[in-house]
């Protein structure tokens, strides 16, 4: 009796195990490979294939609304199954999109590219060089802002080029300040790992807002001058208290400044310059250098109205070696008054002449401090340059003539 029931135990084994046994292709593991990963389209748009081969049905789908497959679905095959993508025509930019092959169990991805009549998108990619020839991008100013130090000023004026994201203050809603407070980005997005701030920046013509101009709104395209700094070592913005003004408004500027006008600007003295504060027009202005600082090309100019500072020239790379303190100078430049040092200022100056000092008159009393050495170095005998030192082998018989 034992012996019968435990041959029916086997038996009744016997079937659940021949009953649990996968038959066909259900008893591989899961398999899914596409052939190639990466295609590229033509920008006049085309189409390209590749192959999918799964033991399980499978699904495909594209994550652009430019590019098309077919088929949609397929069922497990031993057999490779060609998959066309469609890509439609492309007036843009480059671009990149993704068509995903999935299953039950797991999922493979093709990269596809496609050129564009526009090449490279480049609006959040650091561009520019922050002249106002070649100003900056948002990205392009916020990468030059974390190379100086927490709190660090720029040594010069740059220009910035972007698109509004983000208005905290409008300058109608700063009152008598006249200034507003934004963010820029390449696009207009709210891209917060290339946007800028320009803080405090004064309107058009680097003057105070006034009711009846349009203010400041986003999507706006401005164009930005101004100091910049590293605040607090974590915030790429423009230097605070009216050190920046927009320059451009949708295209719009205030006066004919800019491009070549410096080369017919109209001549003053610097007491005129002053007066007039015209930071959108450029002037011309003769005078002597003195405190020439060779490494800024940048020195103070003064004539018989007065003296004011030379911050930035825009064609230092030809002059700097050339300018010399006790000559005279010509130059074209727009007004700045920098808040910070309560300083006037000439920006974006463009050297037209200089003429070396002859000696003599009151250049000595602005002469510029010198080594023994970079004074012999220098070998300059049309220059004053002041030496300090203890005295010896004293002849107090007159001094001879040079």
């Amino acid at each position: 009796m034992k012996l019968e029931k435990l041959f029916v135990s086997i038996l009744a084994a016997a079937a659940l195990f021949v009953g649990c046994k996968e038959t066909g292709e259900d008893s591989e593991l899961p398999s899914l490979s596409v052939n190639p990963t990466e295609i590229s389209v033509d920008k006049a748009g085309g189409s390209q294939t590749f192959t999918v081969k799964s033991n399980r049905d499978w699904t495909v789908k594209a994550d652009a609304d430019w590019l098309a497959v077919n088929p949609t679905y397929g069922s497990a095959s031993k057999k490779d199954a060609t998959v066309t993508v469609t890509a439609l025509q492309n007036t843009g930019f480059n671009r990149t999109g993704t068509v995903t092959v999935s299953t039950d169990f797991d999922y493979k991805t093709i990269t596809v590219t496609q050129p564009g009549d526009k090449g490279e998108d480049t609006t959040n990619k650091p561009t520019g060089s922050g002249t106002q020839a070649d100003p900056y991008n948002p990205a392009g100013v916020v990468a030059y802002v974390k190379t100086l130090a927490a709190d660090e000023e720029s040594p010069s004026v740059v220009w910035i080029k972007g698109i509004v994201s983000e208005v905290k203050m409008t300058f109608e809603a700063s009152g008598t300040y006249g200034n507003a407070n934004f963010y820029i980005t390449g696009d207009g997005s709210n891209d917060l790992d290339n946007r800028f701030y320009c803080f405090q920046t004064l309107y058009l013509g680097n003057k105070k807002w006034t009711s009846g101009n349009p203010d400041v709104k986003v999507g706006d395209e401005v164009i930005v001058c101004g100091k910049v700094v590293n605040y607090k070592g974590d915030t790429p913005e423009t230097v605070k208290s009216g050190a920046s003004y927009i320059y451009s408004l949708n295209g719009q500027t205030e006066g004919q400044s800019g491009g070549d006008d410096y080369q017919n600007a109209e001549a003053k003295t610097v007491a005129q310059f002053i007066a007039a504060a015209e930071g959108s027009k450029y002037y011309k202005l003769t005078g002597k250098v003195s405190s020439f600082n060779a490494s800024y090309c940048s020195f103070d100019l003064t004539d018989d109205s007065g003296t004011i500072y030379v911050y930035s020239v825009a064609n230092k790379d030809e002059w700097s070696s050339k300018i010399k303190n006790g000559g005279t100078v010509t130059l074209a430049g727009k007004y700045l008054y920098y808040e910070k040092t309560q300083k006037h200022e000439v920006v974006d100056a463009y050297i037209l002449s200089f003429e070396e000092g002859q000696g003599g008159g009151d250049d000595y009393q602005n002469a510029e401090a010198k080594t023994v050495a970079e004074f012999i170095a220098a070998a300059d005998k049309n220059t004053y340059y002041k030496l300090t030192g203890k005295v010896s082998s004293f002849n107090s018989n007159p001094c001879r003539q040079v």
